[in-house]
């Protein structure tokens, strides 16, 4: 009986458990632009933007798909105050994965920005829904409905925000003015009260306050308050 001689493996038979050069590739460029991008976020932590942005442009030439890299393009390009360019990025970064509630949030505040307040409302509320535990969101859309003039979804989102622990002076001031408009002025006092304690300089807060004091009857109290939000800001 003649023997069979074994035959040389071909690269085309390479077992399926070995990984092909173009993944091993794949795989690499990944670790690559993950390691590229947490250096972008550690100088991003120190404020320097003009050096994280390299850093993210690597990333994103390594995994065009890293949707985290566009996040954070985007929020440079926000604090930079080029509001066009971040929502560019922002959509990019949810075009890759639509469960990011920091890119609606963040595209949200571009849009408040531009004055586009109907379409921050709906970025807000997507991110709510993806994350309903960040106060910050729900005081932005609280004030967007002020913007509106929509004094009772104004209330409900930044009572909310403050229930979350916000200690931004903007909530309390937000939700004093909202029920300043709606007259409710001996309970707007009450958080004019803690805006102010949270930012003694808030001049706005203690113009409304000698506002809602005035309604109430409190004609001296009022009068030194807005005395007092002139003195701030002598345009008050």
């Amino acid at each position: 009986q003649t023997p069979v001689t074994p035959q040389p493996q071909t690269a085309q038979e390479t077992p399926p458990s070995q990984p092909s050069d173009p993944q091993l590739r794949l795989e690499e460029n990944r670790r690559s632009a993950r390691e590229a991008y947490d250096q972008a976020v550690s100088l991003g932590k120190s404020a320097l933007y003009d050096q994280e942005l390299p850093y993210l442009e690597r990333a994103i030439q390594l995994d065009p798909d890293l949707a985290d890299a566009y996040l954070k393009k985007g929020l440079i390009e926000g604090i930079k105050g080029r509001c066009e360019a971040a929502i560019q990025e922002f959509n990019r970064a949810i075009g890759l994965n639509p469960r990011l509630a920091d890119a609606y949030s963040n595209r949200g505040n571009c849009y408040w920005n531009l004055k586009n307040t109907n379409q921050a409302i709906q970025d807000y509320t997507a991110s709510i829904a993806l994350d309903s535990t960040k106060a910050e969101v729900f005081t932005m859309r609280g004030t967007a409905y002020g913007r509106l003039g929509e004094w009772p979804e104004s209330e409900t989102d930044l009572r909310e925000a403050i229930s979350l622990g916000s200690q931004n002076p903007s909530a309390h001031y937000n939700l004093g003015y909202a029920l300043f408009k709606e007259q409710r002025y001996p309970e707007s006092i009450q958080y004019f009260d803690r805006a102010i304690a949270l930012q003694p300089s808030f001049a706005l807060a203690f113009h409304y306050r000698g506002m809602a004091k005035q309604a109430i009857g409190q004609t001296a109290e009022g009068l030194v308050d807005l005395q007092r939000a002139h003195a701030l800001d002598p345009q008050m």
